[in-house]
């Protein structure tokens, strides 16, 4: 009896203990759960992919970007200038307020209240005190009131796919794990502001801000980040690579896709081909196109040869961009290149012009072959160069025969415009591009 008694004992202990180790790795687990929630919930709860017209990139390690979304198409733009900011606060946080609001006379002093009585005992006339003049704001080319008032910054088409990845990267960042409260260690995780960071802050189409994050260096395997909200003292690690979508120059986010133009919205085109001398000058009428050489003769043409180059040119895109801040430097084995003409502008290699059904022109010079790419420009902007494969250009600075139809397709060719028109008449079409 004894013994059974102790059984039962041991048997009540260990059924407690058991519960209590139950107890206790429930909690434990339940606490976990609640971390893990925390962790990825968002950081920014109320953000909405919809709700974004504008967001600022802002750093020294890299170009600071803006961006800016109108008729629904994002463009961007250089952004602040970090540095000049920096020193621009410096120097209103150095100028000492003025004495004259708030201060107390010295013994021996008269208020100013007491020099106004005593001069008008004296029967001195008073003096009223001058209008305060209205402050004249400095002129600052980085001012950006509101999306639509950017006259100082050159905005170019952005790519929708990188802006579309900077977009996700913000609205679905977690709240990631704590890492540390310390403000002395920041600086050493790049979260102390743009100067060792990155500043991202996100607005709506009425400029309120709707969210601010810093982005720092990345965390342990390169696959998280250190990120902290400017008004927290938070450092956070969350698992995504953000320097790598955010640390960029504005030529990586252009859109590499110049123009998107159907063949049938083009009414006119004409091409000069400047190296060699020759070019064509085309017109659509009535659907049907009618060509002639820059001498005048007239042309046969193979309407699929006329649609594919018109596809070619209402597809064209970069290989690449100029950056205008770095000077331009002679490429390898172009010993003829000229530091005062670098691009080949001054002698263009070819020149193309089109009209569009709503009656816009489009004007692209292609200047000299470096390598595989040309640099060209675009409706006359000398400044922004770009690089376009060679291989392309030579499929638009065709000679004008290659238009013509071939053996199996003459009976479709287009006819120009009058009957009994030969190759050999003559008829103007206006004039090439390049005023010949």
């Amino acid at each position: 009896m004894r013994g059974y008694t102790k059984l039962l004992i041991l048997v009540v202990v260990f059924a407690v203990l058991l519960v209590a180790v139950l107890m206790v790795q429930r909690s434990t687990t339940s606490q976990t759960r609640q971390v893990r929630l925390a962790q990825t919930a968002p950081m920014f709860p109320g953000l909405k992919e919809e709700n974004i017209f504008r967001f600022e990139v802002n750093t020294l390690q890299n170009d600071s970007l803006l961006f800016r979304k109108q008729a629904g198409v994002w463009e961007v733009a250089m952004g602040k200038d970090v540095m000049s900011e920096i020193m621009q606060r410096s120097e209103e946080q150095r100028i000492e307020p003025s004495a004259e609001e708030g201060e107390t006379p010295q013994d021996g002093e008269a208020a100013p209240e007491e020099e106004a009585a005593t001069s008008a005992a004296q029967g001195e006339p008073e003096v009223q005190p001058a209008e305060p003049e209205a402050p004249t704001p400095p002129p600052n080319p980085r001012n950006d009131p509101a999306p639509a008032a950017d006259p100082f910054r050159t905005f170019y088409t952005a790519d929708p796919d990188m802006v579309q990845k900077m977009i996700d990267a913000i609205v679905d960042l977690p709240q990631g794990q704590l890492v540390t409260t310390d403000t002395t260690k920041q600086a050493s995780l790049g979260v102390l502001s743009a100067i060792v960071g990155i500043e991202v802050a996100v607005y709506d189409q009425q400029m309120n801000e709707l969210a601010r994050v810093i982005i720092g260096n990345q965390g342990p395997g390169f696959v998280s980040t250190y990120v902290r909200k400017p008004d927290s003292d938070e450092t956070y690690q969350v698992p995504a690579n953000l320097p790598i979508t955010f640390g960029t120059k504005i030529i990586n986010m252009r859109d590499r896709t110049l123009f998107r133009i159907s063949p049938e919205t083009f009414s006119s085109l004409s091409v000069e081909n400047l190296k060699d001398s020759q070019g064509f000058n085309l017109l659509r009428s009535e659907g049907i196109w009618t060509g002639a050489d820059l001498a005048g003769n007239v042309l046969q043409l193979d309407p699929a040869k006329v649609d594919n180059l018109l596809s070619t040119l209402g597809s064209l895109s970069a290989s690449s961009f100029i950056d205008p801040n770095v000077p331009p430097q002679q490429p390898p084995n172009l010993p003829d290149w000229d530091p005062n003409d670098p691009y080949g502008f001054r002698s263009f290699t070819g020149i193309v012009e089109f009209t569009t059904a709503d009656n816009v022109t489009h004007t692209i010079n292609f200047g000299k072959l470096q390598g595989t790419t040309y640099s060209t420009a675009i409706d006359g902007r000398l400044n922004d160069v770009i690089r376009i494969s060679g291989t392309t250009v030579d499929s638009i600075l065709i000679d004008p025969a290659d238009l013509a139809p071939g053996e199996e397709s003459t009976e479709t060719a287009a006819t120009p415009t009058g009957e009994g028109l030969q190759p050999g008449d003559t008829i103007d079409l206006g004039e090439a591009p390049g005023g010949n």
